[in-house]
């Protein structure tokens, strides 16, 4: 059976960002019917818009982790040493898959906390997952509250939703939703907005993942 390959899961990835993130650039120019004319997007509608195109974005990135991990614990070499120290391993990238998920059928690859945990129980010392994780973990676990409070409406996820809220701006902006939290631009952020500022980060930590 010949050895996994790494390259198409990232190129995959690389490819669904770039379209999915120049499609949310260009939403701030879209018009839309109203009063009986073409006019620009209402605010409203632009936040929704850029919290499909972050769910999508995030949808691909969870994907992608789980293409890129269940592959090389098939042996999948990453582009550029040092290679992952395999402490399981399978020949199938299928059996890898259906091993990761355990019994409740599924991973949160969306959740730093599990695929470091994963990480260490697969690799030795975690790597090459446990360095660019732990170093965009913030990041990472923003992207959590953001993307489920995008998917979700319980109390729990707006509540946490909020606390990230006060974090950044120190106090809880009225009507404040993730799609206008995702189009804002902090002052810590060298991106235009919060929404780019996570897509390069996800690009960055992908990266540095495969070598």
């Amino acid at each position: 059976m010949p050895t996994p390959t790494l390259l198409v899961g990232y190129r995959d990835f690389d490819q669904a960002e770039s379209r999915i993130t120049d499609f949310f650039s260009r939403s701030a120019g879209f018009l839309e019917q109203r009063y009986s004319s073409l006019r620009h997007i209402q605010a409203r509608n632009h936040y929704l818009v850029t919290e499909v195109c972050f769910l999508r974005l995030l949808l691909e990135w969870e994907v992608f982790v789980e293409e890129t991990f269940s592959r090389m614990i098939c042996r999948a070499p990453r582009n550029s040493p040092p290679q992952p120290r395999l402490l399981a391993r399978f020949s199938r990238v299928d059996d890898a898959k259906r091993a990761l998920r355990g019994r409740q059928g599924y991973v949160g690859w969306i959740n730093p906390d599990e695929v470091l945990s994963l990480a260490q129980i697969y690799f030795r010392d975690g790597e090459p997952f446990a360095s660019p994780f732990r170093a965009a973990y913030q990041q990472f676990d923003e992207v959590r509250i953001i993307r489920n409070r995008i998917a979700h409406s319980s109390a729990k996820v707006k509540d946490a939703f909020l606390r990230l809220m006060r974090d950044k701006y120190g106090y809880s902006p009225h009507g404040m939703t993730p799609g206008r939290y995702l189009l804002d631009r902090l002052p810590s952020n060298p991106m235009a907005n919060q929404y780019l500022y996570y897509a390069q980060t996800l690009r960055t930590v992908a990266s540095l993942v495969i070598g």
